[in-house]
């Protein structure tokens, strides 16, 4: 397998990270965080873990998320954009149960310290591919955003000593070799509604 089988990196993105790090800054309140037990209710995971990883769903809808929703021609649900933290040490190999394709933009975090790995089976040591949000967007200058597959099993280790913060959109009725066609043919974009934004944009490649 190639590591496109795994993740593609969205180099022709713009999403504006520095707004979305000032919205969790500002907009964010420690009580609007919770936390998820994944390992019980959402995953496939063959291991415990003591990770208290922590989600946020409950935030004010600002343009920058109305372009968001209206960019995709396959529509997101409105509950299926949210904040994840994950604090040191990360989290152990898993599959996601109800995420067959997602897209995560880089928020807040020392990136080359908290990649997502990719597993051959639910053992640490098999090991197959990485990727490190911590690549440089050539044209922003912002770190990469990714599309991955869910359905693979995949884990984070965060070798930092903060938690890294992603926020992540996904889509339930399409599969993550579908959603990357369309990616790369450019059928997945609303080019008209495209040129209307102003926080997120894509480029033709």
């Amino acid at each position: 397998m190639s590591s496109e089988d795994y993740f593609f990196p969205l180099p022709n993105i713009k999403f504006d990270q520095a707004y979305l790090r000032d919205f969790v800054h500002n907009e964010i309140t420690p009580e609007d965080w919770y936390i998820f037990d994944c390992g019980k209710l959402r995953w496939t995971v063959q291991e415990s873990y003591d990770t208290v990883r922590s989600e946020c769903t409950s935030f004010k809808r600002t343009e920058w998320f109305q372009e968001l929703y209206k960019l995709f021609k396959e529509p997101i649900n409105f509950g299926d954009v949210l904040f994840t933290r994950t604090p040191p040490p990360g989290v152990p190999p898993h599959i996601d149960r109800n995420r067959p394709v997602a897209i995560n933009f880089p928020v807040i975090g020392t990136f080359k310290d908290s990649p997502i790995l990719f597993y051959d089976n639910f053992d640490r040591g098999s090991e197959v591919s990485r990727f490190y949000h911590s690549d440089i967007n050539s044209q922003t200058g912002e770190n990469l955003a990714v599309m991955f597959n869910p359905q693979k099993i995949h884990g984070v280790v965060n070798e930092d000593d903060r938690s890294r913060c992603l926020l992540s959109i996904w889509w339930r009725d399409i599969s993550y070799a579908d959603l990357k066609a369309r990616w790369s043919d450019g059928s997945l974009i609303d080019w008209e509604q495209n040129e209307k934004n102003k926080y997120i944009k894509v480029s033709k490649v």
